[in-house]
């Protein structure tokens, strides 16, 4: 049986260019400097800065903007005494309330830390503009610039098949390929639909690629996605009336007799109204068992009681036992009201069996950073023509990467997961 795949993508983006010093020269004192002379990325992605140590390990890396209203302050260090620290600068994240996540090393053996930053500019994403960068030790330094850029204008999408756990460039050159990355009129003929014979057929089996020409999304990339946390809001702004969506897979076989979701951990803010949630208000509650992000066995019909607390804790009890294996999911979307919050606040879910119980920690993410399954307004899903409802889970048989040379995001559909029919991403 065959799985046919129509593909309609639109999404915005931005561009990020870096410029290098030469390296570090060979002598006996320490001595700094980079590994390349230019950097180019999109504003919105990723830059990585080769720093280049010699007879030191460690170093501080300054980042000024021209006009003086940002600047940060790094201290990095090599932990595998290669001479080279690569800091991984993600121009997402770097200018935020919270910038330590914009400052990462591309070798977990290395360490780059934040000492300091400040800017006089509002908004999470590095400005367009010049930067000046200086590395340095207490004998030397070396400057270098890196110099940031608007992003194109973002381009079309296409599909094609390519082997299981193929290298982002096989997309380029398989056989069974629609449409091109950089015509968006190729896969969508203008009403939000793929025209029959654009539409790519695939086996079970095999992976199917689809690629988003919009640069800029590199640093929404590297985050994690809050579609993917314990608990994902459709609508992540603070006080809004939403959907909040739950996903949890035990790692052992289970009976659920009952299950927790409990908003006030740590003192966590609840959502406004979580006390007066009821029947009427859960939109989904049974188990994926195939790994497509829908309900495959629903247990609403089986739900006895439920009950909330102003702490923010809900409980719902089964007349009969909810069998979830250890390759299923246990799947819930309810409506509830977002607190008046940003950010990250934890939450956990609590399933209790015969002699069984699972237990699992995580996070629900309001605010901007929330807005759409990738975050910060980029919301990337796939789903059935044939069905009506929306997954409960969008990502769930979908890898999501990004090519950097290419300035595209890559999302690999797992059609091992996917019943015969047509979808959408």
């Amino acid at each position: 049986m065959n799985t046919r795949l129509a593909l309609v993508a639109a999404l915005t983006a931005a561009c990020l260019v870096g410029a290098v010093a030469a390296p570090a020269a060979a002598q006996s004192g320490p001595a700094v400097g980079f590994g390349d002379y230019q950097t180019t990325v999109t504003q919105g992605d990723v830059a990585t800065v080769d720093v280049q140590l010699r007879n030191t390990e460690a170093a501080s890396l300054r980042v000024r903007s021209a006009d003086q209203h940002y600047s940060a302050t790094l201290r990095v260090r090599d932990g595998n005494g290669d001479g080279t620290v690569r800091v991984r600068l993600n121009t997402l994240r770097a200018a935020g309330d919270e910038p330590e996540p914009g400052f990462t090393p591309a070798d977990d053996a290395d360490e780059v830390e934040l000492v300091s930053s400040s800017r006089e500019d509002t908004g999470d994403v590095l400005d367009t503009g010049r930067y000046n960068l200086i590395v340095s030790t207490a004998e030397t330094s070396v400057a270098s610039v890196l110099r940031v850029e608007a992003s194109a204008e973002p381009g079309g999408s296409s599909t094609s098949v390519v082997a299981p756990g193929a290298s982002l460039p096989a997309a380029d050159t398989a056989a069974n390929r629609t449409g091109d990355a950089d015509d968006a009129a190729a896969t969508d003929d203008g009403t939000g639909t793929a025209a029959d014979d654009d539409v790519p057929t695939a086996a079970a089996g095999d992976q199917l690629r689809t690629r988003f020409a919009v640069p800029g999304l590199g640093g929404v990339v590297a985050s994690d996605p809050p579609a993917r946390n314990l608990v994902y809001p459709t609508d992540s702004a603070p006080t809004a009336r939403t959907v909040h969506a739950m996903a949890t897979s035990p790692d052992e076989s289970i009976g659920v007799r009952s299950m927790t979701i409990d908003y006030g951990v740590d003192d966590g803010v609840p959502p406004a109204d979580v006390h007066q949630l009821s029947r009427d208000d859960i939109e989904t509650l049974g188990v994926d068992t195939t790994g497509d992000g829908y309900v495959d066995r629903s247990a609403q019909i089986a739900v006895q009681n439920l009950r909330t607390s102003t702490d923010g804790r809900v409980t719902v009890t089964f007349d009969r036992p909810i069998e979830v294996g250890t390759n299923d999911t246990l799947l819930a979307s309810y409506a509830v009201r977002n607190p008046d919050a940003n950010g990250s606040q934890d939450v956990t879910v609590t399933l209790h069996g015969e002699g069984v119980t699972h237990y699992e920690r995580g996070t629900v993410l309001y605010g901007p950073a929330g807005q759409g399954t990738l975050g910060y307004g980029v919301d990337l899903r796939i789903e059935s023509v044939e069905r009506e409802a929306a997954p409960t889970a969008p990502l769930a048989p979908l890898d999501v990467a990004y090519d950097e040379a290419a300035g595209h995001l890559v999302a690999d559909a797992d059609t091992d997961a996917l019943a015969p029919g047509r979808y959408v991403v």
